[in-house]
């Protein structure tokens, strides 16, 4: 019997690393066509795999790396959100603060000076 053609499908799936109860899927697959000046089936299938198991890998590598970005990003975002309400919050009340300050002034300085500096 002669071989003719190899497939190779390499897959792996992990636990999502921010996310529960879900998980990342990333599958690779290889077909080659042999020719009679190739090496024997078992070799071809063997490099195949190889690839395989390597581009996997590095794609799940990239994927996780990604993914821990996108949740830094998140994060930072949400705390960007929260800092923007307190600043908010802070100015109304220097604001406030400052038309009370206006407020209490007023009545004093149509008065005339607060302060007597006749020597």
């Amino acid at each position: 019997m002669q071989i003719t053609e190899v497939t190779v499908t390499v897959g792996r799936t992990i636990p999502h690393p921010t996310e529960n109860y879900a998980n990342i899927r990333l599958e690779v697959g290889f077909r080659a066509t042999l020719g009679q000046d190739d090496a024997p089936a078992d070799k071809c299938v063997a490099d195949l795999h190889a690839q395989a198991e390597s581009l996997v890998e590095k794609r799940l590598g990239l994927t996780l790396d990604g993914l821990s970005a996108l949740k830094e990003i998140r994060r930072a975002d949400a705390r960007i959100a929260e800092l923007e309400i307190e600043l908010e919050r802070k100015n109304a009340d220097l604001n406030t603060l400052r038309k009370e300050r206006e407020s209490a002034l007023k009545p004093r300085l149509s008065a005339g000076p607060l302060f007597n500096v006749e020597s």
